[in-house]
Formats: C-alpha cells, sequence, structure tokens
C-alpha cells in the first residue's frame, strides 16, 4: 500500500550552494528581528516616562483651577455680600421668578368679523369665552383626562344616559330654580350664542327640590356631563370665580381678579380691527399678548424679541376609511398607510407654521403612531402579500386583490388637492398605490353615501369634548372598537366615565380606526416678561392662572 504524501514539495531535492543562500537569509531575518525589538523596548520605556511626567503636569493644573475657582467663589461671595450687588439671571425658573403684584394683564383681540364681544353671552371668541367660564360658576369642568370635576353640581347620576340627576352644592347657596333659568337663558339665544351647543339636546328641566334638579334630554347622550361646562351667566353668587366681568364695550373688555394679593389682578382685553395696528402695539408693549394663526401677522412682528407657544385650536385632516371596503376593512393595510407616511414632511408641504402630528380625534390624546417603512412591508408581507409588478397583490379565497386605494379628494381645497398629491407620492414608494378622484363635496357626499370609496381626505373638528360620535360611521370599523365604543355609551356611572374613554381611545390606536395627519395649532404670541404658558395643550390660556404673571427682573 502506497503511503500518502503530505505536503510533498518539503521532499523536493536542493543543491548546497541553494542551502547556503537560505541559511544567510534566515539569519539576516532573525537579526533585523531582534534588533527590532531592542529598539521598540526602549521607545516604550521612554513613552512610559512621558506619560508619567505629563500626568504629573496635568494633575498640577487641575489642583491648581480647582483653587483658583475656590478663591474666586470666595471673593465674589465677599463682593456681593459687602456692595449688596444682586445676580442678574437671564433665564428663569420656578425658584427664580418674581412677579409683579396685581399686574393688569392687556390682551390683543384681532376682530375681522364685526362680531359682538361686548357682550360675552354672545361672543364667540375663543378667549372670551375661556374667561366667561372663569368670571362665572358652571356646573362642572373637567381635567386633560376627562376625569369630571364637579363645581357647583355636587353629584350626577344618570340611569339611561337620557335623564340626569343633579345636586347642587349647598355651599355655593344657589337654588336649582336659579341654575334652571341661566340654563333656559341659553336655550333662548339659539345659535346666537357659542354655549347653544352644550345644551340643544335638553328637552325639559324640572326641579325636584330646592337643591336638585333633573334634566331630560332629546337623545341619550353618554357624554352630556361634559356639555355642563358652560357660564351660569345669571347667578350672581361669584364665590366660586376667579373672576368678574367690570364693563364690557365694543373697544374693550375688562375682567377683575376676585382675589386681592395675586399675580394678576386684572385681564383688559382690547379690540382690533387689522393686525398691524395689533402688532404695533404689541412691539410697542401697550399689549402683552395676543393670538394668531396667520404667519403673516407673525410676519409683521419682525425683528423683536418675544415668546410664543403653540396649542391645538381643534382643526384636523384625517384620512377616514370606509369600513366596507375590501382592502380598508384589513388591519394590515391600515397599518401599511400608518407606517409609510412621513407626517412631518407632509405637514410642513400644507402648514409650515402651524401643524403638528395628530393620530386621534381628541384634542388631549397624546397617542402617536410611528414612521417606518421596514414595518409597513413587514405588515404586508405577514399576511400573504407579495409584490407583482410595482404593486402589492394577495389572493384570498381564490380572489385576487391589488394594494389601489380610491381617494375622495374635495377640488376646490387646495390644501387637500396638495396633501393628496404628496401622499399618493409617498405611498407609492412603497408599492401602495392610490387612485386619486378629485370631485366636488357634493359629489363627494354621494360617494361617501353608495360606499364608492376606500379613503377620504376629511376636515375634523374637535374641542375638548371627547364626544367622537359624529365621525362614528367612519372609525367604528370592527368588533373590537365596536365593544369599546358600546362600554362607553352604555356607562351609567359618571366617575367612571373617563376610564372608559381612555379605553376607547387605546383600542381606536390598536386597530388604526384613522389615521391622522394634522392638527392646526394657534400660536399664543406674549412678551418675554410674561410667564406661565409653559403647559399649554389647548386654547386654555388661563388653565393654570396661578403661575401666570409678569416677572420683575432684578437690575
Amino acid at each position: 500500500m502506497n503511503p500518502k504524501i503530505i505536503k510533498a514539495d518539503r521532499y523536493k531535492k536542493t543543491t548546497s550552494k541553494e542551502a547556503k543562500i537560505k541559511k544567510d537569509r534566515l539569519f539576516k531575518e532573525r537579526k533585523y528581528k531582534e534588533d527590532r525589538f531592542v529598539t521598540s523596548g526602549n521607545s516604550k520605556i521612554k513613552a512610559s516616562r512621558h506619560r508619567k511626567k505629563r500626568n504629573q503636569a496635568n494633575a498640577l493644573k487641575i489642583v491648581a483651577c480647582i483653587i483658583v475657582l475656590f478663591l474666586i467663589g470666595v471673593i465674589s461671595k465677599k463682593i456681593v455680600k459687602l456692595d449688596n450687588i444682586p445676580i442678574i439671571k437671564a433665564f428663569f425658573n420656578d425658584d427664580d421668578k418674581e412677579f409683579v403684584k396685581n399686574y393688569d394683564l392687556k390682551i390683543g383681540i384681532y376682530n375681522t368679523n364685526n362680531e359682538n364681544n361686548s357682550d360675552i353671552k354672545l361672543s364667540k371668541n375663543i378667549t372670551i369665552s375661556e374667561l366667561a367660564r372663569l368670571s362665572n360658576l358652571t356646573l362642572v369642568s373637567y381635567y386633560e383626562d376627562y376625569k369630571i370635576n364637579n363645581v357647583l353640581a355636587e353629584k350626577i347620576t344618570t340611569e339611561d344616559n337620557q335623564s340626569f340627576l343633579i345636586e347642587i352644592n349647598k355651599e355655593y347657596k344657589v337654588s336649582a330654580e336659579n341654575v334652571k333659568k341661566c340654563i333656559e337663558s341659553i336655550i333662548n339665544l339659539g345659535d346666537a350664542s357659542i354655549y347653544y351647543e352644550n345644551v340643544k339636546n335638553i328637552s325639559n328641566i324640572d326641579v325636584i327640590d330646592e337643591n336638585t334638579l333633573n334634566i331630560r334630554l332629546k337623545d341619550k347622550n353618554p357624554y352630556f356631563v361634559y356639555s355642563l361646562n358652560f357660564p351660569l351667566f345669571d347667578i350672581n353668587n361669584k364665590s366660586g370665580s376667579i373672576f368678574s366681568l367690570e364693563q364690557a364695550s365694543s373697544d374693550n373688555i375688562n375682567f377683575k381678579s376676585n382675589e386681592n394679593g395675586k399675580n394678576i389682578e386684572s385681564i383688559n382685553l382690547k379690540n382690533y380691527t387689522n393686525d398691524s395696528s395689533l402688532v404695533d402695539d404689541f412691539r410697542n408693549q401697550s399689549i402683552d399678548m395676543f393670538t394668531t394663526t396667520s404667519e403673516s401677522t407673525v410676519n409683521l412682528i419682525g425683528k423683536y424679541e418675544y415668546s410664543i407657544k403653540k396649542v391645538r385650536n381643534g382643526e384636523s385632516i384625517f384620512l377616514l376609511g370606509n369600513k366596507d371596503s375590501d382592502l380598508f376593512s384589513r388591519k394590515e393595510v391600515r397599518q401599511a398607510i400608518a407606517y409609510s407616511l412621513n407626517r412631518e414632511e407632509l405637514i410642513k408641504s400644507i402648514s409650515n407654521s402651524f401643524g403638528e402630528i395628530i393620530d386621534l380625534p381628541y384634542i388631549y390624546s397624546n397617542i402617536s403612531y410611528k414612521y417606518d417603512t421596514y414595518a409597513a412591508t413587514n405588515a404586508l408581507l405577514a399576511r400573504g402579500w407579495k409584490k407583482a409588478g410595482g404593486v402589492y397583490t394577495l389572493y384570498d379565497n381564490n380572489k385576487r386583490m391589488d394594494l389601489v386605494l380610491n381617494v375622495l379628494v374635495n377640488k376646490d381645497d387646495s390644501t387637500k388637492v396638495k396633501l393628496s398629491e404628496d401622499l399618493k407620492e409617498m405611498l407609492e414608494k412603497n408599492s401602495i398605490k392610490l387612485e386619486l378622484q378629485l370631485l366636488s363635496q357634493d359629489e363627494i357626499n354621494e360617494k361617501i353615501k353608495n360606499k364608492e370609496y376606500d379613503l377620504v381626505i376629511a376636515n375634523v373638528n374637535m374641542n375638548e369634548n371627547p364626544d367622537i360620535t359624529y365621525i362614528k360611521e367612519y372609525i367604528n370599523i370592527n368588533n373590537n372598537i365596536k365593544y369599546a365604543m358600546d362600554d362607553v355609551e352604555n356607562n351609567t356611572d359618571v366617575e367612571l366615565l373617563n376610564e372608559k374613554i381612555a379605553n376607547l381611545q387605546n383600542v381606536l390606536s390598536e386597530e388604526i380606526a384613522c389615521i391622522g395627519i394634522c392638527a392646526y395649532d394657534t400660536d399664543v404670541i406674549y412678551q418675554k416678561y410674561i410667564v406661565g404658558f409653559d403647559d399649554l395643550k389647548y386654547l386654555n390660556i388661563f388653565n393654570k392662572f396661578t403661575s401666570l404673571g409678569r416677572v420683575q427682573k432684578i437690575d
């Protein structure tokens, strides 16, 4: 048996001359490595010594700096103490704010429609409306989590969401009859009053006893308790109000604080018929603040230092879907659309200064979908969709579906037309096709009625009230949402209502029942010496009144 030769070249023959040459080469290579080792060893020793000296020098420098800083601190304290020189601070925080006491806050109101602002019962200005609530008793108020805060109403109960028993807090010394007359006065004003929307569903009010009344509605409404936050104008008891209306005219409206020694003594609202006059007065500090939704108004301010806070004003744009659509009814399609939209870029194209991302039709919602094209792709692939000819397709029960969505767009709304084009470009990058139908509003309504669409670009107008039944047709798309909505609508425990609403919000988000695009903002613009607007989320600018005021700078 022949042995297997490993590395056969090692057995090749060689001459003595070749062997001597190889030996000399190996000797030179070994000598080079030894010399190199000695050299590198010396260098390492030198480097080590150098680092040690450098570290010692750095340590001495650090010690010297600490000593110098300590001496500066001691000397500075002595100077401030001896000369009584206060330190001027560039920024204010909760610890170093010093308010001007009893300040008269001056607010500009831009009134282009000749609205009647002299009668606060009829004014539809949102700032005046908030001050009307603060200068009059309300039955309830509520927090950002939609938890009810009882004010004049000590307790509210209902058995069927159509009849509400209201017990009046006796501490206010207000009778049920007084409350009834106040509500009826607003009903009699009709659409002329901004508060008519709160009471128009009331069919009758029965006084049970001196401190109890029963309100019956025309139609059931589990959200009705949130409508009871309107001002009761004709009740003279101001013990529960922050302000009192002092005087009102076509030019000025004055509210006076009911508590002495506070940061704000009074609030003066001045009417303006053009934005240039308003901005001029702001620049010369004749007014402290104003609100605007106009970029041109902001541009008028020019090079002048001021503060600004953006808050949602209730106007928004959503993608609403047809729940009977073969495409929109599939959750993976809704997910793919939501994940594929870079909404920050969409907002920039339609409202560079007055828009922010919104996801659910609740003014205070912080729930958000993320932009993730990989997640969009995975959502479709996981459900069996495959790309074919640049578009996703799916075979379901031997029926082929192409991911091509029919979108209704109001052709007379330039914002929606521009948005639809951007949506189309953005989604088609991820192989989700859109067919845009630019139609009149009447034609859109007809298409919606006949269920001839997949998506519609829609305006959704929200307010503080969490009642979203006005878009129930669009968002009640499956049983999960139906059960959550039924849980709210069948709830008769007022104290549990906010928890039911929170659950509904979560389910709407999980099911991606609608796709928010943009919530429009209002700019609250105020002088740099005014503070207290940091936590605004909606146009309740006096929500945290005790933290609002003019800062007194120390010179």
